[in-house]
């Protein structure tokens, strides 16, 4: 006897969403210029996507000739973006562009959880969608967003011809735009030949590596306007920052101890993460891939990926938590296999500790947002060894998700 699906969830997700997107526009409306500042509007940040209009500040000063790396201004993004400016954009445009932008990274939340929304933790899922990185986000237009629709695109992008190449050009794309997404490799998807992959990872990183060689000093220039927050923040040296920002008289004495812990920490959680993937690879039955063409494996590897990769290495805003709601998706398909659900159910669980984290009193905020952050990179980087992505297959001779050896 089967058992009828349940659709509240998916139009519970549908009205979330257009409730989001209704709660956008309205805001973003009701704050425009040529209406008049309305302080009723909910906005954290003022004049509303912030970070939008920053990025476009930083464009038409470019395009007057200014340098707004070396300016008085918040401008902090890779030299690639001032490229808008051949669109003749600028702060003007900020409000269309956020909504623009805004409508159309619901879209994609809207198709990532649709795989999930109509099973019976339907409303759960929801909840996972409304979470306070994905609300800052949206709030302050943060290309952060571009960025995730463009791993979402690389990893639903059909399989069938031209799917690795144009997989390959989104996450190069993502990769020069925010350097981070090239731990977004995982996402290409099989490709055929082993070697088809291959070629297209190689292509990628060097490409990424002419970029940056040629954009070395920009680049550098970026990260050091890039504001530090331990409160709405996540990563492995945030531990340390705390320590910095709350004791500042230690810290200006102890600059160096402050730094080499930083890097001490990273280290140590590279080698953690280093050693649960090993550990899934010794764990997998087979030992090699299975053999399936899935796109919610492709959106997990991305995400986790990503997240992993940051948690890791950056002290990032914690606007890049977004990127662990693609790996939703193949997580809830885990969670219905019996030797695979109590991890899977673990993993979802870690995932929405660390969402939503930055709900609770600072202090709690602070313990269990980097003990389930280093939970989750541990757990993720683990189903990734036991189901590794295509390439890591395409370089260690297996077989990949196509089952195609050579």
């Amino acid at each position: 006897m089967t058992t009828a699906p349940n659709r509240f969830g998916q139009w519970g997700l549908i009205l979330l969403l257009t409730g989001l997107g209704s709660w956008i526009a309205g805001c973003a409306l009701a704050s425009h210029p040529g209406w008049g500042a309305n302080p009723l509007v909910p906005w954290q940040s003022w004049p509303p996507f912030a970070d939008l209009r920053i990025l476009l500040v930083g464009v038409e000063a470019a395009q007057r000739g200014l340098d707004p790396l070396t300016s008085d201004s918040f401008y902090n993004y890779p030299p690639i973006w001032l490229k808008l400016g051949a669109f003749g954009w600028g702060p003007g445009d900020t409000i269309v562009l956020g909504l623009g932008l805004n409508l159309a990274f619901l879209l994609c939340i809207g198709c990532v959880f649709w795989c999930v929304a109509g099973s019976q933790s339907g409303w759960g899922w929801i909840g996972l969608v409304a979470c306070p990185p994905l609300m800052l986000a949206l709030e302050r237009a943060n290309n952060d967003l571009i960025i995730f629709m463009l791993v979402f695109a690389a990893g639903a992008w059909p399989r069938q011809k031209y799917g690795l190449a144009a997989a390959t050009a989104l996450v190069g794309l993502a990769g020069i735009l925010k350097l981070y997404p090239l731990a977004a490799l995982g996402a290409l998807p099989p490709g055929g030949l082993n070697r088809n992959l291959r070629f297209a990872s190689v292509l990628v990183v060097l490409g990424f590596s002419v970029y940056v060689a040629g954009n070395f000093a920009a680049i550098k220039g970026t990260v050091r306007k890039t504001p530090v927050s331990t409160r709405y923040s996540y990563g492995a040296g945030t531990t340390v920052e705390r320590i910095g920002m709350r004791f500042p008289d230690f810290a200006a004495r102890h600059a160096h101890l402050l730094r080499f812990s930083r890097y001490a920490l990273s280290g140590g959680a590279l080698l953690l993460i280093g050693v649960a993937f090993f550990i899934g690879r010794e764990k997998s039955q087979t030992g090699r891939p299975e053999k399936t063409d899935d796109t919610r494996l492709g959106w997990y590897h991305g995400g986790a990926g990503i997240y992993v990769a940051t948690y890791a290495v950056f002290i990032n805003w914690e606007y890049r938590l977004i990127f662990l709601l693609l790996c939703v998706p193949w997580l809830h398909r885990l969670a219905q296999s019996p030797g695979h659900h109590f991890r899977a159910r673990a993993t979802l669980a870690g995932i929405a500790v660390v969402i939503w984290g930055v709900a609770f009193p600072f202090a709690l905020s602070f313990v269990l947002t980097q003990a389930a952050g280093l939970l989750v990179a541990l757990l993720l980087t683990y189903e990734c060894g036991r189901q590794p992505p295509p390439l890591w297959s395409a370089w260690t001779k297996g077989p990949n998700a196509s089952g195609l050896d050579s």
